[in-house]
């Protein structure tokens, strides 16, 4: 197990009057601005048929992760992703990794 992996799973609803395809654009784009923050390692977004979203953010540890939520807070192209959900649907949690199926028995 790799030491301090921190598992961010962020849940939520897109609010309507956006594309499910603007959504995802928007996602895609704050790719970059996450990429550039330390101990971040990687992000993948899903969804359900009924609006149910995720976003999954690996990160090096806790603070990072942290660190990393509060600061997308000032940035522009974070807050054009975060406009198009539904601020009372979001359900932010951060796990510690405990298994990972590439590790080696």
């Amino acid at each position: 197990m790799e030491d301090g992996m921190v598992i961010e799973l962020v849940q939520f609803k897109k609010k309507n009057q956006f594309t499910d395809k603007e959504l995802i654009e928007a996602g895609k784009a704050i790719n970059s601005v996450l990429s550039d923050f330390p101990g971040f390692i990687t992000r993948e977004q899903a969804r359900s048929g009924a609006n149910d979203w995720l976003d999954i953010v690996h990160w090096k540890n806790m603070e990072c992760a942290v660190n990393a939520s509060k600061e997308v807070m000032n940035i522009e192209i974070c807050l054009s992703y975060f406009s198009m959900i539904e601020d009372e649907t979001v359900q932010l949690k951060h796990f510690d990794r405990t298994i990972n199926s590439k590790e080696k028995l």
